[in-house]
């Protein structure tokens, strides 16, 4: 297979960077990317943090399986980590004269397309590499230009700015105990079924409802924590960034759960419960974000942009619904699993 034809995954920001690579080799390799939301399940996990007062997190994954156990042992796909690469240049040519994608770890900081980060910024970061120049001078790569978008597309980085952002992210982020470096081939293994997949998601998340179920509950911490922010304008000059940034990752998250329920086909109950849950947490987000760009503060509107109890209704509406369909044996639309 002719690396080349590789193309940029931009349907979904999943977890971090490093899985839009993971699903662009996947696809490459005509596997399916299902496997990987099998043992995932999306719960709230709220909490604040205890020494500034600010907002922690909102939404969290439980994985219920090790990613790199999954692409081997479900997809397919073999594959080989690096701790510590003593020369990236090199680990990377031969892979790519092996016709073998990777993905590296690496600091944006200093990635020149990077305007958030360049020189601005230490993030770290994952990146697909697919080539190298004919002068061997730049390499061929997939990755966005922005923190958290889906602007995914090919780029050229020069030789020595890779080896310099790599080298960037094992002194500031990595230690002798994470991976930095990832190469990915197609194995001899049998890839699971898709019915496969969809059984798998839906008994992990049967089996973890109630804590799915009770997780909502944190809601109301939330809630709290908003309201007493909002109160008062120092405060929330003091928090807005932080927060801003918490709620959009919480929608991300939601919208990845949708589209992982979406490509299982659930039934169209549960998506649109799904729907409004998101239609209310992007109403709050857009009120702090009117005040964040404006800086006029209006008490008034940002407490009532925090319509938390309907959002715990719908949630808790939804788990419901999934159990009732699930044991009456209506969960899954009788239409195909979304497989591609």
């Amino acid at each position: 297979m002719n690396l080349e034809s590789i193309k940029p995954f931009n349907e979904l920001y999943y977890k971090n960077c490093l899985y839009n690579s993971l699903f662009s080799i996947i696809k490459f390799y005509k596997r399916s990317i299902n496997p990987l939301f099998s043992y995932d399940l999306f719960y709230y996990d709220v909490s604040i943090k205890n020494s500034d007062n600010s907002l922690y997190n909102i939404v969290s994954i439980l994985e219920t399986k090790k990613p790199e156990d999954i692409v081997v042992n479900d997809i397919g796909l073999q594959f080989n980590k690096v701790v510590q690469a003593n020369n990236i240049v090199v680990r990377i040519n031969n892979a790519v004269k092996s016709n073998v994608p990777s993905i590296i770890w690496v600091d944006a900081f200093y990635l020149p397309y990077r305007n958030d980060t360049y020189k601005r910024r230490h993030l770290p970061h994952a990146l697909l590499v697919y080539g190298v120049s004919p002068c061997m001078k730049y390499y061929k790569i997939i990755d966005h230009d922005k923190f958290e978008t889906l602007t995914y597309e090919k780029r050229s980085l020069a030789v020595d700015e890779l080896s310099i952002a790599y080298e960037g992210y094992k002194n500031n982020f990595s230690d002798f105990n994470l991976d930095t470096f990832y190469e990915i081939w197609q194995g001899n293994t049998k890839a699971v079924s898709e019915l496969y997949c969809y059984d798998t998601y839906i008994n992990n998340y049967i089996n973890k409802a109630d804590f799915i179920y009770n997780s909502i509950s944190s809601i109301k911490k939330l809630e709290k924590y908003l309201i007493e922010i909002y109160s008062q304008e120092s405060l929330v000059s003091l928090h807005v960034e932080n927060i801003l940034l918490k709620l959009n990752f919480a929608i991300e998250l939601k919208r990845a759960e949708k589209f992982v329920q979406q490509r299982f086909n659930l039934v169209d109950s549960v998506i649109k419960y799904l729907d409004n849950s998101l239609e209310n947490l992007r109403h709050s987000r857009d009120i702090l974000a009117k005040y964040y760009y404006s800086r006029k503060y209006n008490k008034e509107n940002l407490i009532n942009s925090i319509n938390f109890s309907k959002l715990e209704e719908l949630e808790k509406y939804r788990v419901e619904e999934i159990m009732s369909n699930y044991f009456s044996g209506n969960i899954i639309e009788q239409k195909k699993i979304i497989s591609f």
